[in-house]
């Protein structure tokens, strides 16, 4: 079973207060700016920094044909730079709470928090959402203790609320969030994936989101012990949908045919998932994308069936600053995969390209100056993560964002038949020459 969330409202976000109510500090006007860009950053919404825009100008008729029972966005002219722009679709938005079963290690189940972007036809703004649900409960009571903080807690997600999903059933693609991540670090590429008919779910994972590795008593107590505890909630994920269960989506989902992808723990988990997938009698796992994560060789689980070679086809995109996962490791562990497989190296980008961390509070030294201003100590894991590729000699993670959005959909729609030719995702440096190598 599964509860529909009510974060999200649709509306535009609010005016910033002129006047904030004090906080018994000193430094109040320091404190206050930080967190204003703290919960607003933490947001992580795309590359929306303000507002929420009207989304208009989809077409009344997309050009679709049907494989394999999907609704697929025909592509007439398949070149290397087709998915790098938004699709004809707009994205919607919902979500929901969802139950992860128990197992051996994780004897009492839990349950975790979802969201879906979908395409839809329909024109809106872009829904908000309060940033609190996404925090440790210290920061979360300080955000609801304060007006202004309040106000600045409401982040546009880049996709719209209560809309139709469009016409049709679409491929689901199910996205695994990185270390101290959660499920809205990446919604540049999410809800951009959604415009081109695809159905992206997300899942906080909370035996390493953002609030588990801030809060030391989140941390200290996670609801599983199971190494492999990301992989059941895609797995549960999936099946939630399998059900039907989630209203704004009944009918529309192929939980046949299913696309892993994730970033950094996230890129490992989509692997793991493929692993998985490999040995069961129905395999529902069609390809699998890791954005600077691979569970082969160095990040490889040692408990079955997680440790199976995939036999899915896979893309693997490393950057070629990333001190968290080296391009080297990744390239070792590529070349031991035995299937079909992919890989492209982003230019002068660290492991922060794939997400939205490196926008956030920039004008206000990062994440890690914001958090030192309100006192929020940060572990050192999760710092060396905060900053790897947000500064020289990366380029700005927004130059790569089109050639990262051209690989994940091209690759995307080829491991699932939609198109033979592998242009749209090989090869890419003459079409982007100074992000992809």
């Amino acid at each position: 079973m599964c509860a529909q969330s009510k974060e999200f409202r649709s509306e535009s976000a609010p005016t910033m207060l002129n006047d904030y109510h004090r906080i018994k500090t000193n430094h109040e006007g320091d404190l206050m700016r930080a967190l204003r860009n703290l919960v607003a950053g933490i947001a992580l919404s795309g590359a929306v920094v303000a507002g929420a825009p009207t989304l208009g100008g989809a077409a009344a008729k997309i050009p679709t044909t049907k494989i394999n029972g999907d609704t697929v966005v025909k592509v007439t002219n398949l070149g290397p730079t087709t998915f790098s722009g938004n699709g004809p679709y707009h994205a919607g938005i919902v979500s929901f709470t969802y139950a992860v079963p128990k197992t051996t290690l994780t004897p009492a189940g839990y349950s975790t928090v979802a969201s879906c972007w979908y395409p839809t036809t329909a024109n809106g703004t872009n829904a908000i959402y309060n940033v609190k649900s996404e925090l440790p409960p210290a920061i979360a009571f300080i955000v609801s203790q304060n007006p202004a903080a309040a106000t600045a807690a409401t982040y546009s997600t880049g996709a719209i609320s209560k809309a139709a999903v469009a016409t049709g059933v679409f491929p689901l693609v199910l996205f695994s969030h990185g270390f101290s991540g959660f499920r809205y670090q990446s919604s540049t590429l999410t809800s951009h994936m959604a415009t081109w008919g695809f159905v992206v779910c997300a899942p906080d994972h909370p035996g390493r989101d953002l609030a588990s590795q801030l809060d030391a008593t989140i941390g200290a107590t996670p609801p599983t012990t199971d190494p492999n505890a990301d992989v059941q909630d895609l797995i549960a994920l999936r099946n939630t949908l399998s059900s039907n269960t989630v209203p704004a989506l009944k009918g529309h989902v192929d939980v046949k045919h299913v696309i892993a992808w994730g970033h950094s723990a996230g890129g490992s988990a989509s692997e793991r998932l493929a692993s998985w997938g490999t040995t069961q009698t129905v395999n529902w796992v069609k390809g699998f994308i890791g954005m600077a994560g691979m569970s082969n060789l160095s990040w490889s689980s040692t408990i079955a069936p997680y440790n199976a070679m995939p036999t899915e086809p896979g893309l693997v995109i490393a950057g070629d600053n990333d001190n968290v996962v080296p391009a080297a490791g990744l390239q070792t562990a590529f070349a031991a995969l035995t299937g079909t497989k992919y890989f492209a190296e982003m230019a002068n980008a660290g492991h922060n390209v794939y997400s939205d961390i490196c926008v956030i509070g920039a004008g206000n030294g990062g994440i890690l100056a914001i958090a030192a201003a309100l006192g929020v100590a940060v572990p050192t894991n999760v710092a060396t993560l905060a900053v790897d590729g947000c500064k020289s000699p990366n380029q700005p993670v927004t130059n790569s964002w089109p050639a990262i959005n051209e690989l994940t959909v091209g690759a995307a729609r080829n491991f699932l038949g939609f198109d033979r030719s592998t242009v749209a995702f090989t090869n890419l440096h003459a079409s982007f020459p100074t992000t992809v190598q």
